[in-house]
């Protein structure tokens, strides 16, 4: 089984090229079972905060550790 954190959520709005719509980046955690295919979200007692363009990695069976990233999404250039 595999660990999913963070990323950056999308609005439909944002990908059609709307610039004055929000973006921004998710905390879900979400496990996924490589054998089955099966995604099941994760409840934290303490959700992390958002994140995305980030690494992680297990410790040991009951933690894992979140490196780098950014907490908000990169600002897109303005089109003219």
């Amino acid at each position: 089984r595999a660990f999913v954190y963070g990323g950056v959520r999308e609005s439909a709005r944002a990908r059609e090229g709307d610039q004055s719509s929000r973006s921004g980046v998710s905390s879900d955690v979400w496990e996924v079972n490589a054998a089955t295919g099966e995604w099941r979200a994760v409840k934290a007692a303490v959700p992390p905060r958002g994140r995305a363009f980030h690494t992680a990695t297990a410790i040991d069976s009951r933690a894992f550790l979140v490196f780098g990233g950014a907490t908000a999404p990169p600002k897109r250039p303005r089109r003219r």
